[in-house]
C-alpha cells in the first residue's frame, strides 16, 4: 500500500489546514498534539505487530527473528527520538510564539505612536490655523 490511505484518515482526524489555521498559534498547537497522538498510535501498534509476530515464529526462522528484533530495537530507539524531538518542537513553539507577542507589542506601540504623532499634528495645524 502507498499509504494514502493513512494520510486520509489523518486528514479526517485533524481536519484539513485551512489558510487562517496557519496564522493560529492554538489550532497549530492542537494539530500538533492531534499528529503526534496519531504518530504515537501507529508507533504502538507496529510495536505490538512486532511483538506478535516474534511470538509466532518457529525455531528454523531465525532469519526473521533477527530482523524482527531489528525492527522492535529501531522502534524504541525511534519512540526515544520521537520524545526529545517533540520537546524540542515546544520549546520551538514556545520561542515562536514569544517572538510573535514581542512583535505585536511593538506594533501596538508604534500604533500608539503613530495616534500621539498624528494627535499632536492636529493639535499643531489648529493653534497655527488661529
Amino acid at each position: 500500500r502507498d499509504g494514502s490511505g493513512l494520510a486520509a484518515k489523518a486528514e479526517l482526524r485533524i481536519g484539513a489546514r485551512g489558510a487562517a489555521s496557519t496564522l493560529d498559534p492554538v489550532s497549530l498547537e492542537r494539530e500538533l498534539n492531534a499528529l503526534r497522538n496519531y504518530r504515537d498510535t501507529l508507533h504502538d501498534t507496529m510495536k505490538g505487530l512486532v511483538a506478535k509476530a516474534q511470538d509466532k515464529l518457529g525455531a528454523d526462522e531465525g532469519e526473521l527473528r533477527e530482523k524482527l528484533e531489528e525492527v522492535a530495537a529501531y522502534l524504541r530507539n525511534e519512540q526515544l527520538e520521537t520524545t526529545k524531538a517533540s520537546q524540542a518542537d515546544k520549546e520551538a513553539l514556545a520561542s515562536a510564539l514569544q517572538r510573535e507577542a514581542e512583535a505585536i507589542a511593538a506594533l501596538e506601540d508604534a500604533r500608539a505612536k503613530a495616534a500621539r504623532d498624528a494627535e499632536a499634528a492636529r493639535m499643531h495645524a489648529a493653534a497655527t490655523a488661529k
